[in-house]
């Protein structure tokens, strides 16, 4: 059986807000907490009290349980 991919472009602002919100905050928390987390330039020039400030806002504002 081949496997065959199919590719589609998508406008950032196809995304509820709400899963927006949530996928960064996952992002910030594999960032901090992953022994060898994906690069991330952005991620990489805050610091760890940054990013743990911005996590908790995130939790904050939608409900991360």
């Amino acid at each position: 059986m081949s496997l065959t991919s199919i590719s589609i472009n998508v406008s950032i602002s196809q995304f509820p807000t709400d899963i927006l919100v949530e996928e960064l905050f996952n992002r910030i928390g594999d960032h901090m907490l992953d022994p060898e987390p994906q690069h991330d330039p952005f991620l990489e020039s805050l610091t760890d009290k940054e990013k743990t400030d911005i996590r908790m806002a995130l939790a904050d504002t939608v409900d991360m349980t």
